[in-house]
Formats: structure tokens, sequence, C-alpha cells
């Protein structure tokens, strides 16, 4: 009964969800109406609803994987844990993963700038509200969503300043995110689609803070602005098919801004009876302009699949 509960939200949930900061999220949104949720006579969401808690792993592979705007090159497998707890016109997110690389790559020198996590750990905060709903209309309902994420590095770092020493250890990268959905009317219709800022402003510190250690390369700083467009969801013999494009700004430390395109393709199964598992494979390409440089292209690819392991309804 708990699988088809969350089955059916699943299938109510958003079309396309907002720009996620990792390749390997998965569409968390679900329309707080499947949860009791109701419009008010000003087109406005209003409970009481039922709580809704689901937790869900997430295993898979990534091809050149890009660390969300710094592109490594590095083929990974990667373990998530993802529960959201929705309550009211409010959702919560804890993911924690666990990505894998060559060891030449992921403990490689900092300061090549490449170096892919061992691990992150995120925590999200949402909240849903509706538009355009009054009189005969359908409403579009819309999310914003703020998040914090952790990185942890391994890297060969290089003791100063007059001591030549170097050894391997743990990192710390802080990360922002926030993502508005926005619904626009256009001759009769609406554009749907989420401005997305992401940014990580700290290029991290050892595990020990021993102050004689250099911190990660200020490479590693970035933010991007962006907005994403949503294209309606394509459905075919039980297959979803979701399609993206972005356009925004980025800007990473010691370089200058660049134009950035970022479209993505993602296919995802019906669920397997039995396994309870969905498949996901996703195509995110990104084309950065880069003055003085050119065009910089990164071609991420992914092939995960994810099953629910606990969903708990309650009012």
């Amino acid at each position: 009964m708990k699988r088809f509960l969350l089955v059916a939200l699943l299938v109510l949930a958003k079309q396309a969800g907002a720009q996620e900061l990792d390749i390997f999220d998965v569409n968390d949104f679900i329309d707080p109406r499947a949860l009791g949720a109701i419009l008010d006579g000003k087109g406005a969401l209003v409970c009481p609803c039922r709580r809704f808690v689901v937790s869900r792993l997430l295993v898979g592979r990534i091809e050149h994987y890009a660390d969300n705007s710094n592109p490594t090159r590095a083929n990974v497998i990667f373990e998530r844990i993802a529960t959201s707890y929705y309550t009211g016109l409010w959702q919560l997110n804890l993911k924690a993963s666990r990505i894998r690389a060559p060891k030449e790559i992921q403990d490689g020198p900092f300061f090549l700038g490449t170096l892919v996590p061992r691990a992150k750990y995120g925590l999200q905060l949402g909240r849903y509200w509706a538009v355009g709903g009054s009189g005969d209309r359908e409403p579009t309902v819309l999310r914003a969503e703020i998040t914090w994420t952790v990185n942890q590095y391994h890297g060969f770092a290089i003791r100063r300043p007059r001591h030549p020493v170097s050894r391997y250890q743990s990192y710390y990268g802080e990360e922002l995110g926030a993502e508005l959905d926005t619904s626009i009317p256009l001759f009769g219709h609406r554009l749907n689609g989420s401005f997305v800022f992401t940014g990580r402003f700290d290029g991290g510190q050892s595990f020990d803070s021993v102050t004689h250690y250099q911190r990660i390369d200020d490479a590693f700083r970035y933010q991007r602005a962006s907005y994403v467009y949503r294209l309606p969801r394509l459905g075919i013999g039980g297959f979803n098919f979701d399609a993206t494009t972005g356009i925004g700004i980025a800007a990473r430390r010691g370089t200058r801004q660049s134009a950035t395109l970022i479209p993505s393709l993602e296919m995802t199964s019906p669920q397997i009876p039995r396994l309870g598992i969905r498949v996901h494979i996703r195509y995110q390409p990104s084309f950065d302009q880069i003055p003085h440089v050119g065009i910089v292209t990164t071609h991420q690819v992914a092939f995960f699949i994810d099953r629910a392991l606990l969903t708990i309804a309650s009012r």
C-alpha cells in the first residue's frame, strides 16, 4: 500500500523538477494537493495535509562527472540516500552521498582543481504555493528551495612556508544554492521554469585545522546564476521523458565571467514490479563561452536506479 502511495504521488508530481545541483538528483516535487491541500477562494493552497516521509536509495555511474559547476572529466560510481519530509506546504530534504573515482583523480594534488569529492551531505528546505488558480483556471503549483551542501575532499596537501613536507588529508568545502520556480503567462499558455543560483564560497580547509597546510586552491570557488526552462513531459509506454534548457552566467575565481548553456534530457522508466526500482538515464552537457578561450564543453551522462526504502504517511 505504501509503495502504491509513493507511485501515485510521483505520478502527480510536477512534470520536471527544477535544475538540480547534481546530475544524479531525482525529482522530489510533490503537489501538496496530493497530500490533502485545497485551494481557498483566492486560489491559495491551504491545509490540513497529510505528513509524508520517503527515503530513497540511488546507485549508479556517471561519465565525465561535473562537481556542480566544476568539470572533473572523471568517471565515477555513487550511492546516495535521500530522505524527504513533507508537512503542510513545507518540504525538508536530507541527502548523503558517497562518490568513488579512480584514486589518482580523487586523491590527486588539490591545486589541479579537478578533485572529485569523496562524500556530499546536503540539507534543503522548500515551500510550495499556487498561482493562476482564480475562477475556473487550473492553478500552477510552484516551489522555492534553498540548499546547503558540505563536500568532503581528500587531497595532497603541501606544507608551507619553509617545510617541503606533504601528506594526504581531508578538506571540506561548503556550497549554497537557491531555486525559485516561475510560471509566466504568454499568449494563453504558461512558461514554467526556475531561476537558479549555485555557489561555492569557501575553498575548503584541512580537517585538523593546522594553519601550516595550504587550503584547497581558490579555483574551487564559483558562482552561477541561470534560468531553466522546463519543456512539457513526454510519456511513451510508461516511460517519461523530461527535458530542460538553462542559460546563465558563471564566474570562477581567477577567470572572467562566462556565458553558460545547460540543456538536459532524462528518461525515467516505470517502476519495475517486485524489484520496486526505477531506472534513470540522464544526459546533461554544458557549454561555457569563456572570453579569450572559446567554448568549453562537458558531456555528463548518468545511469542510475532509485528505490524507496521507507515510506510513511500520517495525519
